[in-house]
């Protein structure tokens, strides 16, 4: 993706659609929607209902997604 939603804190960061495990430098797999927020063990926060877009605000139900590993 030539314009990927990046998401960081202190243990861990999403690229969409990667997400890093930055305290061990190893990916920890791949997530589907666009990313709101990440944990230290790497669980993004993505709407369920649709993403954000420049017309309009994400979509709730919001959940907590552990990433698909490669």
């Amino acid at each position: 993706d030539p314009l990927p939603d990046i998401v960081r804190v202190d243990g861990a960061a999403v690229v969409s659609p990667l997400v890093v495990d930055l305290s061990r430098g190893a990916l920890l797999g791949t997530i589907v929607g666009r990313p709101l927020s990440v944990t230290t063990d790497g669980r993004v926060l993505v709407s369920q209902g649709g993403d954000a877009s420049a017309q309009s605000l994400a979509i709730g139900p919001l959940v907590w997604r552990t990433p698909t590993p490669l």
